[in-house]
């Protein structure tokens, strides 16, 4: 009985597997019936209604027929065995870790790095003033530099800090940037949130020296009107995200680094426009500035919000299961395709046969 049950097994899973080709060759039976004899009458008008001609070309539709149907039957199974689509990671508590805010902060303010990116800047608090204010009733300890001191800060003072947030940074030297490489290692990372005195131009040759596929632009935001399209990793992680239309901040213009290095992390739901992008795990970067001559960022009800999920979501790095997904190619649409052009050739190559059916036959039913 187990032999038995055994050879069953085995050849039920075989026949399983064959069934596929078994339906594609069904369309191909009705070619394999045995033509009826039929004596031939030499009565010439019978060539006006069929001739070989017309035999031949009926034998070929149906041949084509045949076929198209088989290559029908054969997308269908492929749709049927293709993977469904992976479920997108949630900010769940098996999924990732709990978001943490880094313990120690250091700020560095970019207001004396360089010239004003506008040419009649509005006089206001610096870049570094609005997240020191922001960050003001948290748990995290700030402490604020200038940039000037940056240089001068050994690799050891600034590795007393969890992340270091380079605000307003026109852009480091060449100095400064081997410094920062060494620093961002291990749990510790660098945030680079732009204002009026970032140079895009310079940070794009900053990410060539990195070895980064990255650029750095300043895009003009569109203000037509805009609603919360699709959660990003970050919304995954801020608080009611789409009531507080995170993905439409108030900003008219912002730095912008895109590029094949560049995850974005937030978007622009008016014109798609990453706002918060992952360089790697340990660089990141804020376009958007809540200095007033952008926009109006700092007023905005969630800003203290917005700066401590920006802090937190290096620790949960949400981006990263996403990227072997996103690589991989749907067929899907292609399938689809194919299969309604079958349809569609089937249809025009049945409809002559019909037309010409109604004609030699009107009174008959086709």
């Amino acid at each position: 009985m187990k032999r038995r049950a055994f050879y069953f097994g085995f050849w039920g899973k075989g026949m399983l597997k064959l069934l596929p080709l078994l339906l594609t060759i069904l369309p191909w039976t009705p070619l394999f019936r045995r033509p009826r004899r039929v004596q031939r009458v030499l009565f010439a008008p019978f060539f006006l209604v069929a001739d070989r001609r017309a035999v031949r070309k009926r034998r070929l539709r149906e041949i084509a027929l045949a076929a198209l149907r088989s290559l029908a039957i054969a997308i269908l199974v492929l749709l049927w065995n293709l993977p469904t689509a992976a479920p997108t990671p949630t900010a769940s508590a098996e999924s990732a870790p709990a978001p943490r805010m880094p313990s120690r902060l250091l700020i560095v303010d970019g207001a004396d790095s360089g010239p004003d990116l506008y040419p009649t800047p509005i006089d206001a608090p610096s870049v570094a003033d609005y997240l020191a204010w922001a960050l003001d009733d948290s748990k995290i300890d700030v402490d604020r530099i200038d940039s000037a001191e940056l240089a001068s800060l050994s690799l050891a003072a600034l590795r007393r800090y969890d992340a270091l947030v380079l605000a307003d940074l026109s852009v480091p030297t060449a100095a400064e940037l081997e410094k920062l490489t060494e620093y961002a290692s291990n749990e510790r990372f660098v945030l680079a949130w732009s204002g009026p005195r970032t140079s895009p131009e310079r940070w794009t040759e900053v990410w060539k020296k990195m070895g980064l596929d990255a650029v750095s632009s300043l895009e003009e935001f569109n203000k037509a009107a805009k609603r919360f399209v699709s959660p990003s990793p970050l919304a995954q992680i801020f608080p009611d995200a789409s009531a507080a239309r995170l993905d439409a901040l108030p900003v008219d213009r912002a730095v912008v680094t895109s590029g094949a290095d560049a995850a974005p992390l937030l978007s622009d739901s008016g014109t798609g426009t990453p706002t918060f992008s992952r360089l790697n795990p340990h660089w990141y970067w804020f376009g958007p500035s809540p200095d007033p001559n952008d926009g109006a960022l700092a007023l905005a009800p969630y800003f203290i919000t917005l700066v401590e999920k920006v802090l937190e979501f290096p620790s949960v790095d949400l981006s990263a299961p996403q990227s072997s997904e996103d690589n991989a190619f749907d067929w899907r649409p292609v399938l689809w395709s194919a299969l309604a052009l079958i349809v569609f050739a089937e249809l025009a190559l049945a409809e002559p046969r019909r037309r010409k059916a109604q004609q030699v036959f009107p009174n008959r039913l086709v």
